[in-house]
């Protein structure tokens, strides 16, 4: 292939010759002419100098066709394909028609080829048909092609075209006969393949899949990657378990249809789910369905209006307002004249208002009670917690309000109670003329709470008679009768008070019960335990006070449980027995130590009631 392939005209002639004057030119100045790099290019035998020697060419000649279709050739050998792609279509198209046919044979038979390598069939396949047209005499070029385009038939499944240029071929080029017969030989087996897998479709299609299964079979075991033969098969095989599944189907249907003529609306409903879960188009399963879903919508719909109203009834024979008016409001939304749902809902309504009405009037007493806690009037705040606690027993806090407002004002000195008792004294001393005695108890009246009652004018008065009528004694009055008299006084008024800041909670405790003051007492015993709970012998007497209180809150239950674990003996240890195992009953305790108290609790009644029959 050379230069002189474009002088079929005069003026490719001159061309040619102006082209050669600037070769010559440029090498008379040293330059390096595209005719010199397509001469290096061919003398190469490395790849990537063969690259660089033809895209020089190119470069100082873009015309040059040569220099293209081995520059195609360097780039394929290279694996730069679409670069090969490129240059070749360049060394095609630059210019067609100075182009000998046998050369643009030459140049679509590498343009094929170079398709088929890249996944292009079609333009294979053109490419060579093209390349085969121009191939001229050349027999063995003529049979190259044979083979590229049989080989794009076969991939093409085209297997008579393929058998046609592989025969060809083998004639055009019968040194590679070899390699022609393999082919021939290969497109046989692929038909049988193929005829098995087109006869595979056939039978799929015509629902005969255990034959299908069978020519699936044997399609893979020849090719095991032919086309989607597997994923056919498997179509087959779920085709071929639907029918075997068929007879079962049957049997659940007829179940289904005697469930449903029974009356046995669910359980029919289940059976027709089944079979439509395998086969939603078995039969008219769906319809069946239907109707049976609608039947049991109706039965399921008064079945909840029973069962909403019953509910209903119920929470308001408990008192539950709330609850019944939920359950009936239910019940109007399904059917509004259901029963006597209507007057129902009426009274569960007037119901929730009168308990709305008293829990406010509940909250607006406690918030005073607090008010009062704040403003630590402790007796007001005492008298409405207790309240609260008779009205609604555990409501908020109350029960932790009452024991602490109680420990406060255990606390608290009972200054007014103490001042009226002084008060008092001072009072009955002046109807007996004692003035010694009232003015010493209104005098620590007075020092106590100076504007209490009357005690100024009181304690004037009672002065000045008690001057008065020391004032017939002897003037020459020894000064130790003065002095026993400051001394009287001083122990009446500030000796006490010394004495009652001195005195340990326990004597405390023991003169408020002394004085009737059985709340203070408890605080003061509760107080000592809460530190020292090993002062065994301080909880007979606290267990006596809560029983006369009749207390049987949870700090009296742990009072009365210590007197029983401690086995402490006390008269009334019966009662605290029954009090803490009906304490139990009532959380319903099952540990050892509930069982035995409340074992003997039954114990102690039996015994009453054999001694009463006796």
């Amino acid at each position: 292939m050379t230069r002189r392939l474009q002088t079929h005209c005069g003026t490719k002639v001159l061309v040619a010759f102006l082209a050669l004057l600037i070769d010559l030119s440029s090498t008379a100045h040293g330059q390096t002419t595209a005719a010199e790099w397509f001469q290096k290019g061919l003398a190469a035998t490395a790849t990537n100098d063969q690259i660089t020697a033809f895209e020089k060419t190119t470069q100082l000649d873009p015309n040059y066709v040569e220099a293209y279709f081995y520059l195609g050739l360097a780039y394929k050998a290279g694996g730069l394909l679409p670069e090969a792609e490129v240059a070749l279509n360049k060394a095609y198209f630059t210019n067609p028609y100075a182009l000998a046919s046998d050369i643009k044979g030459r140049i679509l038979f590498e343009l094929g080829s170079l398709y088929a390598a890249t996944g292009k069939p079609e333009k294979a396949q053109d490419a060579l048909k093209g390349a085969k047209d121009l191939g001229g005499g050349n027999r063995a070029l003529k049979g190259r092609i044979a083979l590229e385009l049989g080989r794009v038939y076969l991939n093409k499944n085209q297997y008579s075209l393929a058998q046609a240029e592989f025969e060809d071929g083998r004639q055009l080029w019968p040194q590679n006969a070899r390699e022609f017969d393999r082919l021939m030989a290969e497109i046989s087996g692929t038909r049988a393949v193929n005829d098995a897998y087109l006869r595979g479709l056939d039978l799929l299609q015509s629902e005969r899949f255990q034959d299908a299964v069978r020519a699936f079979d044997q399609v893979l075991s020849t090719q095991p990657g032919f086309r989607d033969a597997v994923q056919k098969r498997q179509q087959a095989e779920a085709g071929l378990n639907r029918l075997k599944q068929s007879n079962d189907l049957n049997a659940l249907y007829e179940q289904a249809e005697k469930l449903m003529r029974s009356g046995e609306i669910d359980e029919a409903i289940n059976r027709f789910e089944q079979v439509a879960n395998v086969d939603a188009a078995f039969r008219d399963v769906d319809a069946r369905l239907g109707q049976l879903r609608r039947e049991a919508g109706a039965q399921n719909q008064t079945q909840a209006l029973e069962r909403a109203y019953a509910r209903g009834q119920a929470a308001i024979n408990r008192g539950d307002w709330q609850r019944a008016l939920n359950y009936l409001a239910s019940v109007r939304n399904m059917q509004a004249g259901y029963k006597d749902v209507s007057n129902l809902i009426s009274r569960a309504n007037r119901e929730l208002g009168r308990l709305r009405q008293q829990e406010t009037r509940l909250n607006e007493m406690y918030g005073q009670a607090m008010q009062y806690v704040q403003n630590e009037q402790w007796r007001e705040a005492l008298s409405i917690l207790k309240k609260l606690q008779d009205q609604r027993p555990g409501f908020r806090d109350v029960d932790e309000q009452l024991l602490e407002i109680r420990d406060t004002i255990a606390r608290q000195p009972d200054q007014n109670s103490e001042l009226e008792n002084l008060y008092q004294q001072g009072t009955v001393a002046e109807q007996n003329q004692d003035w010694l005695q009232a003015s010493m108890a209104f005098e620590r009246v007075k020092l106590l709470n100076p504007e209490y009652k009357d005690v100024k004018d009181r304690l004037g008065n009672a002065r000045k008679l008690l001057a008065r009528s020391t004032a017939t004694t002897a003037e020459t009055g020894s000064a130790s009768s003065v002095l026993l008299l400051i001394g009287a006084t001083l122990s009446l008024f500030i000796l006490p008070v010394a004495g009652i800041l001195a005195f340990s909670p326990t004597t405390r405790a023991r003169m408020y019960l002394l004085q009737g003051n059985y709340t203070k007492a408890a605080m003061v015993y509760e107080a000592v335990l809460e530190k020292k709970p090993e002062r065994v012998k301080l909880y007979l007497p606290l267990a006596n006070i809560y029983l006369l209180e009749n207390r049987h809150d949870i700090v009296a239950i742990r009072i009365f449980e210590m007197i029983l674990k401690l086995n402490i003996l006390m008269p009334r240890r019966n009662e605290i027995n029954s009090i803490v195992a009906n304490h139990y009953l009532n959380q319903g305790r099952t540990d050892s130590n509930a069982i035995a108290i409340m074992e003997r609790e039954l114990s102690n009644k039996i015994s009453k009631l054999e001694s009463g029959a006796a």
